[in-house]
């Protein structure tokens, strides 16, 4: 999973930059205002403060130790499957294998492909029709970031070599909301 959209620049989270340069900014304005306003009195003091509240505001708005980022919620849908073949474009290095097509029952034109060959003989195993997958769902500020399968018609750990998931169409609901 990646992280808050717009604070990754590659593979560096730019949080810890965005973290020193407010806070040089919190001081020096804190500065500049105790010395325009209040000449008489010691500047620390000020600076202390404005530290202390940027310090806890960040933390609440932009770390996942506050209550808006990194909230993991775990979400169970019915979904029918297939055996989907070699996507070359897609698939690893060297995978020869097929893999797992689950799309989504009631969230028509969403699809997870995920290759491993322990899933396909479990769900082969399996009687027909649609099963039961549940899903970790990451979200920052109420929006899905990322999500993970963690069980499969009752499968909770597989090998997996890769998988990805997407659409067909243009879906109008999405099952992450």
């Amino acid at each position: 999973m990646t992280t808050v959209q717009g604070a990754m620049l590659g593979y560096f989270d730019l949080r810890p930059l965005w973290f020193v340069c407010g806070l040089l900014v919190s001081v020096l304005a804190s500065w500049i205002i105790s010395r325009s306003c209040c000449s008489r009195r010691n500047p620390w003091r000020l600076m202390v403060i404005s530290t202390f509240v940027f310090t806890v505001a960040f933390v609440v708005f932009l770390t996942e130790r506050g209550p808006f980022l990194g909230r993991t919620q775990r979400k169970e849908f019915r979904m029918s499957w297939k055996v989907e073949p070699m996507d070359v474009d897609r698939a690893p290095q060297g995978f020869q294998e097929s893999g797992v097509r689950l799309e989504f029952v009631d969230f028509p034109g969403h699809f997870v492909v995920i290759l491993s060959e322990e899933l396909l003989q479990h769900l082969r195993r399996q009687p027909t029709g649609p099963v039961t997958v549940a899903f970790d769902v990451r979200y920052d500020y109420g929006r899905a970031r990322g999500y993970n399968e963690v069980q499969v018609a009752g499968l909770r750990d597989w090998v997996e070599e890769f998988s990805w998931g997407g659409t067909v169409g243009n879906p109008t609901r999405s099952p992450w909301e």
